[in-house]
């Protein structure tokens, strides 16, 4: 998609020209008994997030694993399930990985660079950006870009 159609349909439903606005949040039961607060975007939101995919699909999509089910266009969670019980029939041991609260402590000037090494276009990398700092429902900031320890991680 040329970057004129991509920042033409996002000046379309962009909202957010002059700040960030606070998505609405709801808490959701996790299996453990605790509570996760689940963003609900608007709908200028999620056409935007649609219009920053495709720009940015074909460009990371080479990159990944070929073992990366998550998000991919053509795979699926069945999928997933599929190539491991594959695998099990093969291998006797499991590596399983538990990514709690990744995203909450993620550099976001390290992932910022990550994009950056993929595209240089102005409009993707303004909204990925704000849609990082967006504030949580009541205006705070989901997290502070210096409330991160020395290595780089959200406290």
């Amino acid at each position: 998609m040329p970057a004129s159609t991509g920042a033409d349909a996002l000046a379309a439903v962009d909202v957010r020209c002059r700040g960030s606005i606070a998505a609405p949040r709801v808490e959701i039961p996790k299996a453990d008994g605790g509570r996760r607060p689940l963003g609900i975007p608007t709908v200028a939101d999620r056409i935007a997030q649609e219009v920053a995919r495709r720009y940015l699909e074909p460009y990371l999509e080479p990159v990944f694993h070929t073992d990366s089910y998550g998000y991919r266009p053509g795979r699926s969670a069945i999928d997933a399930v599929r190539r491991a019980r594959q695998r099990c029939w093969r291998y006797d041991w499991v590596l399983d990985i538990d990514v709690k609260g990744y995203f909450d402590s993620i550099d976001w000037e390290l992932l910022l660079k990550a994009v950056r090494h993929h595209t240089n276009c102005a409009w993707v990398l303004l909204y990925i950006e704000r849609w990082l700092k967006a504030p949580a429902d009541g205006g705070q900031q989901r997290r502070a870009a210096h409330s991160r320890n020395a290595a780089g991680w959200g406290h």
